[in-house]
C-alpha cells in the first residue's frame, strides 16, 4: 500500500512550524548580550527589577558592590524601592516611572579591575665606604727585664772510637 503525498503533508507542516519556532525563539533568547528590559518584574507600587539577572546579581553581593547601577535598575532584589505599597487597585498597573538617569553599565559588562605587579626594585651592591684616617701614634714599648744571662758550658765531647 503506498501513501500519497496528501497523507504525509500534515507531518511535514508541523515538523516546519515546530522548526520555524524554535528559530524564531532561539534569535529572540540569543540576540542581545545585554538582556536590559523593559520593566522585567515590576510591583503595583512600580518598584521593579529591569533586568532578568537581577536576583542572581543581588546572590552575588553585586548590591553593595555595584550600588548606583543596582539600586536603580534592579529595585526589588536589592529592596532599594522607597515607594509606598498601593492600595485598593488589584490588577491595575501603575504609570510608568520617570524615565531613569543615564543608563550605567550593568555588573556584567563593567571593565574587570586591572592589577599591575613589578618585581622590587635591583638593588646594587654599594661599595664600602672607606675607613677613616688613622693618625700614627707612638706604641710604647714594653719595659725591659733584665734578666740573667745564661753561661753556656762546654759540653764533654765524646771520644772517638778508633
Amino acid at each position: 500500500m503506498r501513501l500519497s503525498a496528501f497523507n504525509s503533508f500534515p507531518s511535514t507542516l508541523a515538523v516546519i512550524l515546530i522548526l520555524l519556532q524554535y528559530l524564531i525563539l532561539t534569535v529572540i533568547a540569543v540576540g542581545d548580550d545585554n538582556p536590559t528590559t523593559r520593566n522585567f518584574k515590576c510591583r503595583l507600587n512600580g518598584c521593579c527589577d529591569q533586568h532578568e539577572w537581577c536576583r542572581f546579581w543581588a546572590t552575588m553581593g553585586e548590591c553593595n558592590s555595584n550600588r548606583r547601577w543596582m539600586s536603580d535598575n534592579c529595585q526589588l532584589a536589592c529592596n532599594t524601592c522607597n515607594r509606598a505599597p498601593m492600595r485598593g487597585l488589584v490588577g491595575s498597573r501603575p504609570a510608568p516611572p520617570a524615565p531613569p538617569a543615564p543608563q550605567r553599565f550593568p555588573p556584567a559588562t563593567r571593565p574587570a579591575p586591572v592589577f599591575v605587579t613589578r618585581p622590587p626594585p635591583i638593588q646594587r651592591p654599594q661599595p664600602r665606604p672607606a675607613p677613616p684616617p688613622r693618625r700614627a701614634q707612638p706604641v710604647p714599648s714594653p719595659p725591659q727585664q733584665q734578666q740573667p744571662q745564661r753561661q753556656l758550658q762546654p759540653q764533654p765531647q765524646q771520644q772517638q772510637r778508633q
